[in-house]
């Protein structure tokens, strides 16, 4: 393919070069059939590996899966800019592209020339992305992990809260700027009820002129003249509202983060380890991701999958860097269609398993939110699956997910770096529980 007329051969190794924007290593087509020279920039600490090539139309297979291939087999980012067009006998295939660390690719070109343009997110400064958590389970591409925090763990990623870091999310805080995250309670609110799950009901107990009629508070009818008395009571699923799911919420095979099992971990009401009565007080550095606003829309369209170069593309173009801890929040939008049941609650946008990961994996997020009823788009792009997105979170990442928040008036303010507090309710052995959270803007915030 006249190589030789735009590279010479070389005598020292393959190099990894430092620049503002991470450490990037070059290779050129000839090489990506060799996994053993992206292997050693990899070794050498590169985040992209960046290739031109002159790949012809009959390699199309291997442009479509060696890009990917090398990208997870190394956790890095691979960059691929191909040749378009033709000379004498040959047509250049074109479709020039980037690909994340988890095989997702985050933009990718046509036949024709084209200046693609892709955020990068680097991952809170780290070098590489989160090892693995040892694997307790595997079966059918499902997996359980076992909890690097120890034996006894049940809140997973929720373990990187330190002292520290609880004070550096506070220290820029701006208490006068207070955004509520929840959402009310009442009767006919948006829920999970196809299941058979209750929905959201309240009832008095005591009323002033019941409490005179009836005596059930057991002092006589004048004193209750003198002393109006009020009392209810409710009765919900606990997954209803603004809510944050507890990594015992779903599992794979019946077993569960960190090794727990039905068998020996569940007692007739309710889990005897792992319940939302564990889940500390959450104060962390958030992030906003509107990724609506990104694209322009108060909502994104129906059953929309947000992949990871959507995250990407958006934290970019908020200005918005992700760090190792975070409580990242995002927004679809889907809050403009609430209360109305069917138009919050059906075929909802969310992410799927590459954005998961990413967020994982490569941001190592703490915590993920969502403004939507479940994390996971609906319908699921897997088929013969149920909430798979959840199932990675909780039994392979240990990642809690708070859903049903409230983040239109966070947007509205252009809020995008916040510090988060939420408080869940200490249910004992609860699989979830409501959270009232808030968000502070910071000092430096619009």
């Amino acid at each position: 393919m006249g190589v030789d007329r735009f590279v010479e051969p070389g005598q020292g190794p393959y190099a990894v070069y430092d620049t503002s924007l991470g450490r990037i290593g070059l290779q050129i087509c000839y090489d990506w059939r060799f996994p053993e020279v992206t292997r050693s920039l990899a070794l050498q600490g590169a985040e992209l590996v960046a290739m031109p090539t002159c790949s012809p139309s009959s390699s199309r297979e291997l442009a479509d899966h060696l890009p990917r291939t090398r990208a997870v087999e190394n956790a890095i980012f691979f960059a691929v800019a191909d040749r378009v067009g033709v000379e004498g006998p040959a047509t250049f295939l074109g479709h020039s592209q980037v690909v994340g660390p988890g095989g997702e690719r985050l933009v990718r070109g046509d036949e024709s020339e084209a200046l693609l343009v892709c955020a990068v997110v680097r991952r809170g400064g780290r070098s590489k992305p989160m090892e693995p958590y040892e694997v307790l389970f595997e079966h059918d591409g499902v997996s359980v992990s076992r909890s690097p925090w120890g034996p006894d763990d049940n809140i997973g990623r929720l373990n990187l809260m330190t002292a520290q870091s609880r004070a550096a999310a506070l220290a820029r805080a701006d208490w006068s700027r207070v955004f509520d995250l929840a959402v009310d309670y009442f009767i006919g609110m948006p829920s999970w009820a196809a299941a058979g799950d209750p929905r959201y009901q309240v009832w008095m107990t005591h009323t002033p002129e019941g409490s005179v009629n009836d005596l059930a508070a057991g002092v006589p009818a004048s004193v209750h003249e003198k002393y109006s008395y009020c009392g209810d009571s409710i009765s919900m699923y606990t997954h209803t509202g603004t809510h944050i799911d507890m990594l015992n919420h779903l599992g794979h095979y019946g077993q569960f983060w960190n090794g727990r099992t039905a068998e020996k971990d569940l007692g007739s009401r309710q889990w005897l380890r792992g319940g939302a009565d564990e889940c500390p007080p959450i104060v962390s550095r958030g992030v906003l991701l509107d990724v609506a606003a990104a694209f322009g829309v108060d909502c994104l369209p129906d059953g929309y999958c947000i992949e990871p170069g959507d995250l990407a593309r958006t934290a970019q173009e908020q200005g918005t860097t992700l760090q190792t801890g975070d409580v990242v929040l995002i927004r679809t939008g889907r809050m403009s269609r609430w209360p109305d049941f069917s138009g919050y609650i059906t075929a909802t946008p969310g992410i799927g398993l590459a954005a998961a990961r990413y967020l994982c994996e490569d941001v190592d997020a703490m915590c993920l939110g969502t403004d939507a009823i479940s994390i996971d788009v609906d319908p699921h792009q897997e088929e013969g699956t149920f909430v798979p997105v959840h199932g990675y979170l909780f039994a392979t990442a240990g990642t809690p997910v708070i859903e049903v928040l409230n983040l239109e008036e966070l947007a509205a303010a252009g809020v995008h770096e916040l510090a988060f507090l939420g408080m869940p309710i200490k249910l004992r052995g609860a699989t979830g529980s409501p959270i009232r959270p808030i968000g502070l803007a910071l000092a430096s915030s619009p």
